[in-house]
């Protein structure tokens, strides 16, 4: 098999590729990921080895440091997303498109926690948390192995059913597995295409620029009222599934009737709970009258 290996580090990338040639692979390295992608597109390869995809979302010039940085230039933190997610989905889609094996590498959060030793004393443990990369970028894949400190993998996700429930070391064997899986599924079957006009409302309008910004302004607003932005986008959520019958993502999906929706629907937010604080302000000052009278 003839693999593609992204690989920053060279010393690990050195070792990796003398790795697989003792396994009869041929290993070609590439320090970059647009490089060692556009080969990969090309089908040059069987296997593509990225290590690791964390780099994309959170190392140097990845796309937190994006969003940082418009984010210092102006403009509304939120709406900046768009920008981040459609560059995000445009990475995720060329790595995911490819069509190779994939192999991908994720950093995780590191913490400590208290567990009672043979000695039966409480003593600290590193462990894994949450992946460096955007939230669920995990589940695209078929297999996803969390890897501990001591080398021992459980499966968080499994599609291929065979390591459910198992706390094993890696080895060749694994790789055997899971080859042996793919190997035994079936070709898919290219069907006739059949071109058809599209219906009038298969592609509905796109949010325009001013309904962005009025997003960003009313999101901004119920901010500085004290709702926290999670609670803002999942109140977003349910008024566009509510009202439009499907799921968004993020401010950049939104067609212009869901953006009208949800701009509507963030000015009767904000301005009901500037009413109640209105109201529960009116309320005290008439208690403290009420107070210095008697």
């Amino acid at each position: 098999m003839r693999d593609r290996v992204i690989e920053d580090d060279r010393e690990t990338a050195q070792f990796l590729q003398k790795s697989l040639k003792e396994n009869g692979h041929t290993a070609d390295l590439a320090s970059d990921g647009e490089s060692g992608l556009s080969l990969a597109e090309e089908g040059t390869y069987d296997v593509l080895i990225v290590d690791s995809i964390s780099h994309a979302w959170a190392g140097e010039g990845g796309l937190l440091s994006k969003k940082e940085a418009l984010d210092q230039r102006g403009g509304n933190s939120y709406t900046n997303w768009a920008g981040i997610t459609k560059e995000h989905e445009q990475f995720k889609a060329r790595i995911l498109n490819a069509d190779v094996i994939l192999i991908c590498t994720m950093r995780s959060k590191q913490d400590y926690v208290l567990e009672i030793n043979e000695k039966g004393k409480s003593a600290p443990k590193k462990v894994g948390m949450a992946p460096i990369q955007r939230d669920g970028m995990e589940y695209e894949f078929t297999t996803v192995f969390d890897l501990a400190m001591d080398h021992n993998a459980v499966a968080s996700k499994d599609r291929t059913a065979m390591f459910d429930g198992q706390v094993f070391k890696p080895s060749k064997k694994t790789g055997e597995q899971i080859m042996n899986w793919l190997r035994g599924g079936k070709p898919m079957e290219s069907k006739p295409v059949t071109k058809s006009a599209p219906a009038a409302d298969s592609f509905p309008e796109p949010a325009t620029e001013a309904q962005q910004l009025h997003i960003g302004a009313g999101c901004d607003a119920l901010q500085e009222l004290g709702v926290s932005p999670a609670t803002i986008w999942k109140g977003i959520g349910k008024k566009v599934k509510d009202l439009h019958g499907r799921e968004v993502v993020d401010s950049s999906d939104l067609s212009t009737a869901e953006a009208q929706t949800i701009v509507d629907y963030l000015c009767r937010w904000a301005d009901h709970l500037r009413n109640g604080k209105a109201k529960a302000a009116a309320k005290h000052t008439a208690a403290d009258h009420a107070g210095m009278e008697a």
